[in-house]
């Protein structure tokens, strides 16, 4: 079985690098390989994709999040905690792609 996925440091760069936006007025566009929608079909073995989710929910309502996972593969458990208050921005879109196909 293939694995995909996000890994602690990634995770940490993206909350906490690549979100920190000069003010909420920013829009964000994410792109990663495998889609947001798509990745239900490969939930399975499809790592942290859940963080990733409500990180950017954190970041679009500027509030605070903690999320934690713990895997069998112990390579893709994570630990994060984020404090948008007062910060954040807007989510203009979030584009993948890996399952060849489209969908909004």
């Amino acid at each position: 079985m293939r694995h995909y996925g996000f890994l602690q440091k990634q995770i940490e760069w993206f909350a906490h690098i690549a979100l920190a936006v000069p003010s909420a007025e920013w829009n964000v566009l994410v792109c990663s390989h495998a889609s947001p929608n798509g990745v239900k079909l490969l939930e399975k073995c499809y790592y942290n994709y859940s963080l990733m989710t409500n990180i950017l929910r954190a970041f679009q309502k500027r509030e605070s999040y903690e999320g934690r996972t713990q895997y069998d593969n112990a390579l893709f458990s994570a630990h994060i905690c984020v404090d948008f208050t007062g910060k954040g921005g807007n989510v203009a879109a979030w584009l993948g792609g890996h399952i060849h196909r489209d969908e909004s």
